[in-house]
């Protein structure tokens, strides 16, 4: 437990702390350098960037053991029979990783104390997700979109109506988490800055960590907008 602790504490020291300072990008990692959109072999559109994990993991864990898909316990840790039921209902929502390119949506769904984890998807990406067609029947979190009711997301952060979520089905190990965010502020539809605990073990050291902070950090943005005809 002590150790823990140890490793906790130093994880939220000054020093291995990083300040994200440009909110058109960490509010829509889509419009940071390198950030990219493909077609899959099914048409489907797929994102490759950073992302938003939220998690109930402990922060250690997640560090060490990164984010595996519900469907890996399911099938034994293996990827049987995936082609044919890759298309299936059971391979949508909590079966896979998912992750949000806008800070705010990851934040609502952190309300309850979750951590929020900044993820390195370059490799693996994802596949996009768009808002589903359902009505919000109350003021709790939808089940199947996941913001909230009246929350205005669509109109602050236009490009949460073109990718509402990313899904991922490969797992994403520990050496792809840049680190956890926390907010300095009680703003998150108009924070302006962020904090990044960074991993020790990410993939490359703390250089790697500085090279995607300044990505973070360059100044202009993206239009908000996802290209759809690649």
């Amino acid at each position: 437990m002590l150790k823990r602790w140890q490793q906790r504490r130093q994880i939220f020291s000054e020093d291995n702390t990083f300040l994200l300072t440009n909110a058109l990008h960490f509010q829509n990692t889509s419009s940071i350098k390198g950030s990219y959109f493909t077609r899959g072999h099914r048409g489907d559109l797929r994102f490759n960037g950073f992302t938003f994990r939220v998690d109930d993991s402990s922060v250690q864990d997640a560090f060490s053991k990164g984010f595996c898909p519900k469907y890996y316990e399911w099938y034994g840790g293996g990827m049987w029979n995936l082609n044919q039921k890759i298309n299936s209902p059971q391979f949508c929502g909590g079966a896979t990783i998912q992750s949000y390119v806008c800070y705010y949506a990851a934040s609502l769904l952190g309300i309850n104390g979750m951590n929020i984890f900044l993820i390195d998807l370059r490799l693996f990406g994802g596949t996009v997700r768009n808002r589903s067609s359902s009505d919000f029947v109350n003021d709790k979190l939808d089940c199947n979109d996941g913001y909230l009711r009246n929350d205005n997301i669509y109109r602050l952060f236009p490009i949460t109506k073109q990718i509402h979520s990313l899904e991922t089905l490969a797992p994403v190990p520990g050496a792809k988490i840049l680190g956890v965010v926390t907010n300095p502020t009680d703003y998150y539809h108009n924070a302006s800055q962020l904090q990044l605990h960074a991993n020790p073990d990410y993939e490359g050291g703390m250089d790697s960590v500085r090279a995607v902070v300044n990505l973070f950090n360059e100044r202009g943005g993206g239009s908000g907008e996802c290209e759809t005809g690649v």
